[in-house]
């Protein structure tokens, strides 16, 4: 368990506190200018400043860098509020000063963002100081304990992909588009005592236009693919410690 968490935790939150892969995938979905072969800029509109659906902006490169720094600071150095006033704004087709680029829901969600990223932080630590704990014993009791090591982490993983058919499961039958059943489902999971907080969880916003499921797709590939290694390294010492058991 120790290594599951530290395999899925710790690249997610190394991802979430890196500014390069922001700019990534920014880069990728277009939210950054480009310019085509005939010299002609384009821009991605961003609709929902600050959850007003009457505002929409053309922000430049080196305001969505101020964005995305201003997102890593604030989940991982802290701050009073997500709320970002920013000058010299296209919105609406004019240029203006002292707009409000995230709106109240956004500002709310990601203090909440923030919490779940301290416990996590917290949790990688634990599981980074139990695992070497845990297998230094393990090696240590290997003739008692070799054999069982793999039994308990077929039936973890078992329990682990049983659970994870359940709540796709219960994502199908709740109907309508899958992605937003998913969303909604997860804040049930997040937000268990605080059904408001599931209800308030959807809103159109600056946030929610430039953290695109592409984005957010592209990170959970990536966390995957670390927990298959993790546990690709971890199923050879236990079938190690089994073959030195037996």
């Amino acid at each position: 368990m120790c290594l599951f968490l530290g395999g899925i935790l710790a690249p997610a939150l190394l991802i979430a506190r890196t500014p390069a892969y922001y700019r990534y995938e920014f880069q990728k979905n277009g939210i950054y200018s480009r310019i085509d072969e005939d010299g002609t800029e384009w821009r991605r509109r961003v609709y929902y400043v600050g959850g007003d659906y009457r505002q929409s902006a053309l922000f430049s490169d080196e305001q969505i860098d101020t964005i995305i720094d201003h997102i890593v600071t604030f989940l991982f150095e802290g701050g009073d509020s997500f709320a970002l006033t920013m000058d010299g704004v296209l919105l609406n087709g004019e240029m203006t000063d002292g707009v409000a680029v995230f709106g109240e829901a956004a500002v709310t969600h990601m203090a909440d963002v923030r919490d779940l990223m301290t416990l996590g932080r917290v949790a990688t630590v634990v599981a980074a100081i139990s695992a070497p704990l845990c297998l230094i014993y393990l090696l240590w009791r290997r003739r008692e304990c070799g054999g069982a090591a793999l039994r308990y982490t077929a039936v973890f993983y078992g329990l682990l992909l049983l659970a994870a058919g359940a709540f796709c499961l219960w994502t199908l039958l709740s109907g309508g588009d899958f992605l937003s059943a998913f969303w909604h489902n997860a804040h049930h999971l997040f937000f268990p005592v605080q059904p408001e907080k599931v209800e308030g969880s959807f809103f159109n916003d600056t946030l929610t236009y430039v953290l695109t499921i592409d984005l957010f797709l592209d990170a959970t590939a990536i966390v995957l693919a670390t927990a298959a290694a993790v546990l690709a390294a971890w199923l050879t010492v236990a079938c190690l410690l089994r073959r030195r058991a037996g």
